[in-house]
């Protein structure tokens, strides 16, 4: 199944591009089981855009003429790629509601549509959609996006992953320096900003390395309505910005540069995580932050939405319960679960603060196998793969 190239006008909702971490994984599945055929030979491929969007705003308007013929006879599927997002398609993003509206005015087929995204409850929340709406079911499929921004698998997976381990326990043995965790915030969210600033006025900030950058007058109020003083909101302000080794928060430093020596100096990672609300289980998103640290093998805790530490498994990873008590990870009410987290943090710190700095060290890799076995599971993507094989199948 082809791309057709260059299929839609500049727009801000749509758009051409070469090719998303999706389209890479698709030429990969297409290429490795060449026996799925599909009924149609070429796709309109759409990466999602950023605007203000509406439940009847169209983007079939700039569909090329020809491409868009070829969708009204059935010749082609439209591939709406929203595969670096984990939005609530059911209560955040109307996007199910979009997709619909264009086929009904222009007469294409829903079965037509692949809505693609990082949302691992999309394929759910269709389901609720077309029975709530009585519509037939678009083509959904969701998948870990952000592990491909890491997947280095080129046949040698094995091999190279004894090599890393080996490197990263070496690295760890001459740059550990007594900070036991690192808790990093490039873009200033509400609870990523809670959860920083509870940690920055707690003892655990004399172990941490923590980086933050300055925040707007009008984060203070959510702040103080989660129950923190004033003195202490003002205490985390002033200290900001907390920087480890990059002072440009506006660039996403954390994909485009080096960020191996933070997990060399530390014992394990708070992953903040870009989503907390799931809005009544409807939203479950990794981004590229759950998987740094699995490429350094090092264990983690994710303050991030309900389930976010467990639901791993379900994707094919092995969670750190020998590192972490996870019993706070499904609360639902997000000031409890994070007061969960932090009691649990302080009793890991004062466990790890008993070790000699050997026993530290060995304590961030005592169970090889599971730090060995999650960098596998990263580096093959094999969950994302087997399931698109069998969402192709299906289509």
């Amino acid at each position: 199944m082809k791309k057709i190239q260059k299929a839609i006008e500049s727009n801000r909702y749509i758009k051409n591009t070469e090719s998303t971490i999706f389209t890479v994984l698709l030429d990969k599945v297409l290429h490795e089981n060449p026996n799925i055929k599909l009924d149609k030979e070429c796709y309109v491929h759409a990466l999602l855009g950023y605007p203000k969007w509406y439940k009847n705003s169209d983007i079939f308007c700039y569909i090329k003429d020809k491409p868009l013929r070829m969708l009204q006879k059935g010749k082609a599927y439209f591939v709406f790629d929203a595969s670096t997002e984990g939005f609530s398609t059911l209560y955040d993003q109307p996007f199910f509601d979009v997709l619909y509206f264009n086929c009904e005015k222009y007469g294409v087929d829903p079965s037509q549509i692949i809505f693609v995204s990082s949302n691992l409850r999309d394929e759910k929340n269709i389901k609720i959609y077309s029975r709530q709406n009585n519509k037939k079911p678009l083509n959904v499929f969701s998948f870990v996006s952000f592990e491909q921004v890491l997947a280095i698998d080129d046949g040698q997976v094995l091999e190279k992953c004894d090599k890393f381990f080996e490197n990263s326990y070496q690295q760890c043995k001459d740059r550990f320096d007594n900070k036991y965790f690192s808790s990093l915030s490039r873009v200033n969210r509400e609870w990523r900003m809670y959860s920083q600033a509870l940690i920055y006025n707690s003892e655990l900030e004399k172990i941490a390395l923590l980086s933050h950058d300055k925040i707007e007058s009008n984060f203070t109020q959510f702040l103080h309505n989660k129950k923190l003083s004033y003195d202490k909101i003002k205490n985390f302000e002033q200290a900001l910005p907390l920087t480890i080794d990059q002072k440009d928060f506006s660039k996403n430093w954390a994909i485009q540069t080096p960020y191996d020596n933070i997990h060399d100096r530390t014992l394990f990672q708070v992953v903040n995580e870009t989503l907390v609300e799931d809005l009544d289980r409807s939203s479950l998103f990794y981004s590229e932050k759950t998987f740094r640290p699995i490429a350094k093998f090092q264990p983690f805790v994710i303050w991030g939405q309900p389930g976010a530490n467990t639901q791993l498994k379900n994707i094919g990873y092995h969670f750190y319960k020998d590192w972490f008590d996870l019993s706070f990870d499904n609360e639902n009410d997000h000031v409890r679960r994070h007061k969960m987290m932090i009691e649990m943090l302080y009793h890991v710190c004062a466990e790890i603060k008993k070790l000699s700095r050997d026993e530290q060290i060995e304590w961030r890799f005592k169970n090889v196998e599971v730090l060995k076995h999650n960098f596998k599971t990263m580096a093959s993507s094999e969950w994302s793969r087997n399931k698109l094989k069998e969402f192709l199948k299906k289509i």
